[in-house]
């Protein structure tokens, strides 16, 4: 399922119908599994979402950046924190294998996950190398997590020094990553990953600047585990500190990342999103926590900037009736929404989707469109009945979109949302002890979801009436 989602994103971001906003929307709600309030967060996840799409990170590029940041770095008086670097290069064709010694590791200055480490260069599988490489450089990072940040970073690889993770305390079998959390220049809670297996594991432990550990923060995953021992105080955590003061001064939120080896404090990384900003591997507590610590510069200009948007999408709908998609599932589901949209037939530009072709004669003189049914039992047609309701929805570009149920009106509700409409699910008259399973899913993504019994209303879901209630 996960990689049909992202093949879905990642074609949809192809043919431009996702912007960034609606692939973080979209990656945030799968993640964090409940809808995102971008314009008002709260919590760390939401803001760092609204830093990406409404502050200030002309900056960020260049200091996410692996190669870049050295020279920030080194500026702020921390170059020998700066792990030795070996070589730079634009093209995969360029590597100097010859110049690099039997130890190292190679990294992209733009991506995540991707470094090679490298033990013995006699023993590295060079081909294989080359191929992983090739295949970074070809991609954008950022474009499928919702970071255009990571977009604007010119792909290059880079090489550095291969610390010893042999001697790392309490027998971690990688370095321990001591990620520090800091809040403009001021740190506030470090997040220390070790005995990392791969990319995808790792135990994780939270500690404030007293190096009190706080387990009572996190949400152990399968792939983020409890420590099995707490990680000790590093000697010097008093230098680190100071390092990440001063590297985050003038910044929201950032996280710095830093190693140790032998007492001797390493520079990692600047990370502005962590995690993309959909961390689902902390308590909801502690992302509030950090998110109260988070003062985004919300001004006057941001929202007259907003405001403007806002202002700019009614003028150019002014001077078109509104375009609303109604869809629903033959049988009772199309006859309710009938009953409640054609009244709206006089005052909207009205588009009908149903699942069976004789539907067409019960809305004569409007624009109709067939897609196909499916149910749980069939959930195979989901994927086509997808591509038909993405390429209407793509051509008709409605204002609205209105449906009753059942699996392929929450589609064309779900596409919508992507595609920015207003979206609205009314729930079957049937469901009159508790909402229909559909109806529960779209209520976690309609902008509103409605039910016709007023006993079920409550907890976001609305009472409008029913249709028995409105005239022939």
């Amino acid at each position: 399922m996960k990689r049909i989602i992202l093949y879905i994103v990642g074609l949809l971001d192809h043919l431009h119908i996702l912007t960034p906003l609606r692939v973080a929307q979209l990656k945030y709600l799968y993640m964090c599994r409940r809808l995102p309030h971008f314009r008002h967060p709260r919590d760390i996840n939401e803001k760092i979402n609204w830093m990406k799409f409404y502050g200030d990170t002309h900056l960020w590029p260049s200091l996410s950046d692996k190669y870049l940041v050295r020279s920030f770095v080194s500026e702020a008086g921390f170059a020998s924190s700066l792990i030795p670097l070996i070589g730079m290069w634009e093209k995969v064709d360029d590597i100097d294998w010859e110049s690099l010694p039997r130890q190292f590791v190679m990294k992209s200055t733009g991506g995540s996950g991707d470094a090679v480490v490298c033990t013995d260069k006699d023993l590295l599988d060079k081909e294989e190398t080359l191929r992983h490489f090739r295949s970074i450089m070809k991609e954008t990072y950022g474009r499928l997590t919702g970071e255009p940040h990571y977009s604007l970073i010119k792909p290059r690889i880079i090489a550095e020094q291969l610390l010893d993770a042999s001697t790392q305390p309490h027998g971690s079998k990688s370095l321990i990553d001591y990620k520090i959390w800091c809040f403009d220049g001021k740190p506030a809670f470090i997040v220390c990953y070790s005995n990392r297996h791969d990319m995808y594991y790792c135990e994780i432990g939270v500690y404030d600047l007293e190096w009190r550990s706080h387990p009572e923060y996190l949400r152990y995953t399968r792939h983020y585990q409890r420590e099995r021992q707490p990680t000790p105080r590093p000697s010097c955590l008093d230098e680190m500190l100071q390092m990440a003061a001063r590297l985050s001064a003038g910044h929201p939120e950032v996280r710095v990342d830093t190693y140790v080896v032998d007492g001797h404090v390493y520079f990692g990384e600047l990370t502005f999103s962590s995690s993309g900003g959909y961390m689902s591997h902390f308590t909801q507590s502690f992302l509030d926590k950090l998110g109260e610590l988070t003062a985004l510069p919300i001004n006057e200009e941001v929202e007259v900037k907003k405001e403007g948007l806002a202002t700019a999408r009614d003028a150019a709908s002014k001077g078109r009736s509104r375009k609303v998609i109604a869809a629903a599932s033959i049988g009772g589901h199309w006859v309710q929404l009938l009953r409640i949209t054609r009244p709206m037939e006089a005052r909207y530009d009205m588009v009908y989707l149903c699942t069976h072709p004789k539907c067409i004669t019960m809305v004569e003189g409007q624009k109709f469109h067939l897609i196909s049914d499916f149910s749980r039992t069939d959930a195979w047609k989901l994927l086509p009945s997808f591509f038909r309701i993405l390429k209407i929805l793509w051509q008709e570009k409605p204002d609205a979109i209105v449906t009753t149920g059942a699996a392929p009106g929450l589609v064309c509700l779900a596409v919508g949302r992507l595609m920015g409409c207003k979206t609205i699910w009314i729930d079957s008259l049937a469901n009159a002890e508790r909402l229909s399973m559909s109806g529960r899913i779209a209520s976690r993504i309609a902008s509103k979801t409605f039910t016709q019994w007023e006993e079920l209303a409550g907890n976001g879901i609305l009472y409008a009436g029913n249709v028995l209630s409105l005239k022939e």
